[in-house]
């Protein structure tokens, strides 16, 4: 991305920015957003010496952070030629990797795309690229018409840097063994191994680009990072930096160079022997499993996301699904006992539960229907009997609801900031009541609401943990915690005990914990991986991940199936970088003393934007960091992209010129082109959009010399040499009524047009 966007998408200049400067980063953050800044900063500070030593390379500008909590919408994006890094503060609870620290990773993995990419350049950082232009037009045969309609267009970019996407999404995950947020967790393990042993691997060609579904997108990023680790552990950790600094010579148009250059083999030699290490793996623990295995029955598998399923008790089954889309945009189906199917909502995206008497449905939307049209999260009760919707809360930012045990209340957990909290909403009010803290870097997921309780899962670093909530005063009871990842709680029939899913050996499986003797019994034992249990009388129904990505699958009677567990099957490596990066995390949070977890009230808490960051500089110092309101505007640099053209079939010359404001309120382009024969076109737009509406300026000129024919003037054929000057001027002036996609925009354009 080349032109600075707006954070947020569109027109949101209602949003109040302020900014935190280190010795390194500016973080600019919306107003109620300081706690995230503060520790955006922290964490930027902390990653920048192991990133930039391990690399070898360092930035020449400060690099931007914009941080934004308005939205319930998780993302990270960089735009290395700007030095800029847009991130939300809303945790990403991504179904196809592990659990991680949202914000550490999110800025560690952010800054590594800067790091690396800005080093692989192979020109200047302000020429991103140059380009080889040919258009030519049709003949035209009218005196009056000076040029025709083109007939012919081609544009071939010479890019700045040339880095495959597995590449450079693989070493934006493995970060540096310094500062490491990030490892190769269970789920990546999961979509690897499936993909191995099904065949269903991307060759190195898919690797290379995204522009794929959902699950096609997440294996470039899964099998990069793969690759990358293959490269570290089999050449050594310095090849690395080796890859980055060929890929950046001018002459180097491919990846197959700099493999030959730092690793003395071929790109597709690299993928065949790490494919081949791969299957001889993978092979092995197949055949273990292959031995005992219980992955059930398939009850449902269109699409590639079929999740959270409950038993209707009819027959029937009530779960999330993706059918339909290539993406996760997940609709709440009801698959009949007779086979049919019935979409009961869209947009669905959370766990949703079913109220104890079977009549209503409680589910998670996200929703624009605010003042400034931001996407929140709301809870929606779906009346079964009357086929009806109704919404119970409004601006809530609320998931993962749980019916109480006497259908008078909802229990959910509502995000704020960089933390999340459970609260519990009368049903028939609306009202909402918190029962948790809200504690910085504490999440939250998924709830059961039974007769012992509130079950939960409870982040603790790069792991998940079982907890029991006390609905009455919000004490929290850790009930399994160990290295392990721990999720997916849900009570089962009689209330004596709970299932859950883990990864104690490396493959998620559904276990069952009695309270009384808290003795756990193994149900599943998957070559895949089983998740998000529950329980209709003895038959136990579960999501498992296969070839064709997440099912529907169900155990007619589980207690047949289980097993003592084993402690000897644990898989301690995957225990030990989990602990690691755990203890890195906690080492961060608890370094800032008292105040790091210290608990905030309303939805207002950590709006206070008077803090010290407190950071580290490379000499050892304190850096202090207090927030500021920015007046001025910030600008990237003018970006500049040579041109050489065939235009009319003669050569030209020419340059585009770019920049824009880092947060997107104001950017501007120009350009054009030149010939021999001093022919040449120039253009320059600039729009404003700290305002409503946005205001976009427009100037074009041109100069074009063409003769004619004609016997008008003198009775006799006479050619004519004439010069063709054109300007033209548009002011517009834009309303916005909706978020624009590539495909639709929603917004009235008031133009005014002038030329001569």
């Amino acid at each position: 991305m080349l032109l600075s966007r707006p954070a947020l998408g569109w027109n949101h200049s209602e949003i109040k920015w302020k900014s935190v400067e280190t010795e390194h980063f500016i973080v600019h953050y919306n107003e109620g957003a300081a706690d995230c800044a503060a520790d955006a900063a922290r964490i930027a500070e902390q990653s920048y010496g192991p990133i930039t030593r391990f690399y070898n390379y360092e930035p020449s500008r400060k690099v931007h952070i914009i941080l934004s909590d308005k939205e319930d919408v998780s993302s990270g994006e960089t735009y290395f030629y700007l030095d800029k890094i847009e991130i939300t503060a809303t945790y990403m609870d991504f179904i196809f990797r592990g659990s991680t620290n949202w914000l550490e990773n999110v800025i560690t993995h952010e800054f590594t795309h800067i790091v690396t990419i800005q080093k692989a350049m192979k020109y200047p950082l302000r020429v991103p690229s140059l380009y080889v232009q040919v258009v030519s037009f049709e003949r035209e045969k009218r005196p009056d018409v000076i040029i025709g309609y083109p007939n012919f267009q081609a544009s071939y970019p010479i890019p700045g840097e040339v880095v495959p996407n597995w590449f450079a999404e693989g070493v934006a995950q493995f970060q540096s063994p310094e500062g490491r947020y990030d490892f190769w967790d269970s789920h990546r393990d999961m979509l690897l191994r499936v993909a191995v042993l099904s065949g269903g691997l991307l060759t190195l060609d898919e690797m290379g680009v995204f522009g794929k579904n959902s699950l096609g997108n997440e294996l470039v990023y899964n099998q990069g990072f793969s690759m990358v680790r293959y490269i570290a552990e089999r050449f050594g950790l310095d090849k690395l930096d080796e890859l980055v600094a060929a890929l950046s010579r001018p002459y180097r148009m491919t990846f197959y160079g700099a493999c030959k250059s730092a690793i003395h083999m071929s790109d597709k030699e690299l993928y065949r022997e790490w494919k081949k290490d791969l299957e001889s793996r993978y092979g092995v623990v197949a055949a273990g499993i292959e031995k005992s295995k219980v992955d059930g029955r398939l009850i449902a598998g269109n699409g590639f996301v079929n999740i959270y399923p409950v038993s209707d008790d009819r027959g029937g089954y009530f779960f999330l699904s993706n059918k339909g889309s290539s993406f996760l945009r997940m609709s709440l189906v009801h698959l009949k006992g007779n086979g049919k199917e019935e979409r009961i909502a869209k947009h669905v995206t959370s766990q949703f539960s079913i109220s104890p008497d079977g009549s209503r449905i409680c589910y998670s939307k996200l929703t624009d229907e605010n003042p400034y049209h931001y996407r929140l999260n709301d809870l929606f009760i779906y009346d079964m009997a009357a086929k009806k919707e109704r919404r119970l809360t409004r601006g809530a930012r609320a998931v993962s609801p749980a019916w109480s045990p006497d259908a008078s209340k909802v229990a959910c957990i509502v995000g704020c900031g960089c933390s999340r909290r459970i609260a519990i909403v009368d049903v028939s009010t609306g009202e909402m009541r918190y029962i948790t803290e809200l504690s910085r870097g504490t999440e939250y997921f998924g709830l059961s609401w039974g007769q012992g309780g509130i079950l939960t899962s409870v982040l603790n670093g790069h792991s998940r943990d079982i907890a029991l909530v006390n609905p009455a005063n919000g004490t929290v009871e850790r009930l399994v915690s160990t290295p392990a990842d721990e999720r997916d709680p849900v009570w089962d029939i009689d209330g004596g005990g709970f299932f859950y899913s883990c990864d104690r050996t490396g493959i998620f499986n559904i276990y069952h914990r009695s309270i009384g003797d808290s003795i756990d019994v193994m149900v599943t034992n998957c070559i895949g991986g089983a998740f998000t249990p529950s329980v209709s009388g003895s038959e136990l129904v579960f999501s498992g991940y296969a070839s064709s990505g997440y099912t529907v699958r169900a155990i007619d009677d589980w207690r047949e199936v289980s097993r003592p567990m084993d402690s000897s099957n644990d898989d301690e490596e995957l225990m030990r970088q989990r602990k690691e990066v755990v203890n890195t995390v906690e080492a961060f949070y608890f370094a800032k003393g008292p105040a790091a977890g210290r608990s905030m009230v309303g939805h207002d808490a950590g709006s206070s934007d008077s803090f010290s960051a407190g950071v580290e500089s490379k000499k050892g110092s304190s850096v202090g960091a207090s927030p500021v309101s920015r007046g001025g505007f910030d600008y990237t640099m003018i970006y500049l992209f040579p041109r050489f053209l065939i235009y009319e079939g003669k050569p030209r010359l020419g340059l585009f010129a770019s920049s824009g404001e880092i947060l997107g309120r104001q950017s501007f382009s120009a350009g054009g082109s030149i010939n021999l024969d001093r022919e040449f076109d120039a253009n320059l737009a600039f729009e404003m959009r700290q305002f409503k509406p946005t205001f976009l300026f427009e100037f074009y000129r041109c100069r074009k010399y063409y003769s004619y024919v004609s016997e008008v003037e003198t009775g006799e054929s006479t050619e004519y040499y004439t010069r063709y000057d054109l300007w033209d001027v548009y002011f517009h002036t834009i309303l916005e009524f909706g978020e624009p996609s590539l495909v639709k925009r929603n917004e009235l354009d008031i133009r005014l047009n002038h030329g001569e």
